[in-house]
């Protein structure tokens, strides 16, 4: 069967239109351009403190050093080392110094404050070193005579701020003493020894833990005792009897009374080589009537009133009191 031609494209146009139809009935709509890929803000963290460390335990004596760190801690709570970047300073590096890298040594005992510095941040930390005290005295021994006496000597502590710097002074003898007996640092210490009655003394006796080594002479043998023995007796006795009293060293005293024609009074004992003065006066109603003395014997010198005598040996003296 034979179709008109018409026909043929009739449906060829119809079925084109079906197939554009179809294929817009399957599309999703219209295209919507896909927006590019967002990139992430960047936050950077930014510093917020600076704390300082330093190793102590490594600096226990002069001399010694030890390391100081600086940590720098960020807004986001991170940390850094920056210790070779902060500036460090000491506040007494008399005592304390430090160097450009954080490094701290004991110079003299005492204190300082280490700082360091950092992008507009600071920190510190107080750091101290004590150094026990040396001492030495001056002189290390020490005489004195006999009779005793005082002398001073010089306790020296080092080096200067030193600690512990007290100390004291002590004797095995309580014939030595000191002032003062205690203290701290530096100081002159007066050394004081009582006369000596016996044979040489050689102490030990310790200032600031320090010996001092003191002598003390032998004391000199005791002169051997001599007696006086005297005789008062009446003098001319145109105007008498007199009466009169004689004192001499030690509170001795012989008087010769009115009644008496003479007095032997008690021996008086002296050491070898005294001078004894026998000084005579008339009982006080008498004083202007006549001369206290009117004669002597066994005097060495002799006035109106005083009989002098060296006492080389025994001696015997009379003096005769009152005369017109």
């Amino acid at each position: 069967m034979r179709f008109p031609l018409y026909s043929i494209r009739a449906a060829v146009t119809f079925g084109g239109l079906v197939g554009l139809v179809g294929m817009l009935a399957c599309s999703n709509g219209p295209t919507v351009p896909t927006p590019p890929p967002t990139t992430p803000t960047t936050t950077t963290a930014t510093p917020s403190a600076l704390a300082v460390s330093c190793d102590t335990s490594a600096l226990g004596a002069l001399g010694q050093s030890a390391q100081c760190h600086a940590k720098l801690t960020l807004s986001d709570a991170s940390t850094q080392d920056q210790t070779a970047k902060a500036q460090w300073t000491s506040s007494d590096a008399s005592r304390i110094s430090v160097s450009a890298g954080g490094v701290i040594a004991a110079v003299a005992p005492g204190s300082a404050d280490i700082t360091a510095s950092l992008q507009g941040l600071a920190a510190q930390q107080k750091i101290t070193v004590s150094s026990a005290c040396a001492f030495s005295i001056s002189p290390t021994s020490v005489s004195f005579p006999a009779s005793g006496g005082s002398q001073i000597v010089t306790l020296t502590a080092t080096p200067s701020g030193c600690s512990p710097s007290t100390w004291t002074a002590t004797s095995p003898d309580s014939a030595l003493t000191f002032a003062p007996t205690a203290g701290e640092g530096s100081a002159s210490v007066t050394v004081r020894a009582a006369a000596n009655t016996g044979g040489a003394v050689r102490r030990t006796v310790t200032i600031g833990g320090q010996s001092l080594t003191v002598e003390l002479a032998e004391a000199p043998a005791p002169s051997p005792m001599r007696t006086l023995s005297l005789t008062l007796t009446q003098g001319e006795n145109l105007g008498g009897p007199w009466a009169g009293t004689v004192t001499a060293t030690n509170g001795y005293s012989c008087t010769l009374a009115l009644i008496s024609d003479n007095q032997t009074c008690p021996p008086l004992g002296v050491a070898d080589g005294t001078k004894v003065e026998l000084v005579v006066a008339l009982l006080p109603q008498y004083a202007n009537l006549g001369s206290p003395i009117w004669h002597t014997t066994g005097c060495d010198t002799a006035t109106n009133t005083v009989c002098r005598v060296l006492m080389n040996g025994d001696k015997r003296v009379t003096i005769a009191i009152g005369a017109l």
